[in-house]
């Protein structure tokens, strides 16, 4: 327990420096902008922990942590990326059926949200069983 104790700091620090340096949030106006900049910001964090598990200097327990938070967070940043390009399509195809009414948009949008969602449904499971774990 000790030894988790001392590397929640090294942790921290890591992701204090990189939202000190650099703030892709203030740029994003729109749903997917705002996806794109935190997909951005998770690539980021994930440069700094390549360096980190390649450094001879960063204790073995600290590398499983960062390995495992990694094993964690990448399916989802990897969602928040795939659902943000499915707006963009959903957006696209919405502007491209000017003559079609409120309703038929209501139901591209609709057939759009039940995709996604049923492909996020076993990534957020498999993200929850490894938080839980």
């Amino acid at each position: 327990m000790l030894n988790k104790l001392r590397t929640v700091p090294v942790i921290l620090f890591l992701f204090v420096a990189a939202c000190a340096t650099f703030n892709p949030f203030e740029a994003a106006v729109t749903l997917e902008q705002k996806a794109f900049a935190s997909y951005g910001t998770f690539v980021s964090y994930q440069e700094t922990a390549v360096g980190l598990m390649s450094s001879p200097n960063v204790p073995d327990n600290v590398k499983a942590i960062i390995q495992r938070i990694d094993g964690i967070a990448k399916p989802a940043a990897d969602l928040m990326q795939a659902a943000a390009v499915k707006v963009i399509q959903v957006r696209l195809e919405l502007e491209a059926t000017p003559d079609a009414t409120t309703l038929d948009k209501l139901n591209i949008a609709i057939a759009a949200l039940n995709e996604a969602y049923n492909d996020a449904g076993p990534k957020i499971d498999a993200l929850r069983l490894a938080i839980d774990n």
